[in-house]
């Protein structure tokens, strides 16, 4: 749970503010309360399996570089980015833009500024709505 969000987002939200009735820091409460959801959600095993999924996935096997491939993707890449994102860094997605630019003319790059890390993308709607919207208006324009 630590890595969805970053201290600041923490401080921001809870300072060092007490939960009355628990008796507890109101960050712990908090932990407690999304690692039970967590946990309730889904069984060890289906977690495990998705985490290695989601790390192991590879377009490139058995079919070229990772530019080739990317390249004869027909339609735009919008990269979306979130400059303090723990899991998906900027920096890792600066570096992929950079590698595709030069094969691929369609691609595009944005960056959401929060505080809140990994989670930003459900926290700071309005400037990813300012990055999507453009894309469905162009869409329904043209259907």
């Amino acid at each position: 749970m630590m890595c969805y969000r970053t201290p600041e987002s923490f401080k921001e939200r809870f300072g060092r503010s007490i939960h009355e009735e628990k008796e507890i820091f109101n960050i712990d409460s908090w932990l407690l309360y999304h690692g039970e959801k967590l946990n309730n959600r889904f069984h060890l095993q289906a977690y495990k399996l998705m985490n290695h999924l989601l790390r192991t996935i590879d377009i490139t096997e058995e079919r070229g570089s990772f530019e080739e491939v990317a390249s004869q993707i027909k339609g735009s890449i919008h990269l979306i980015s979130i400059d303090t994102d723990l899991f998906f860094t900027d920096a890792e997605n600066r570096e992929t833009y950079s590698r595709l630019i030069e094969r691929k003319v369609n691609l595009h790059y944005h960056t959401i500024s929060s505080v809140h890390g990994h989670d930003a993308f459900l926290i700071e709607y309005d400037q990813l709505n300012s990055m999507l919207s453009p894309l469905f208006t162009n869409i329904y324009a043209h259907s």
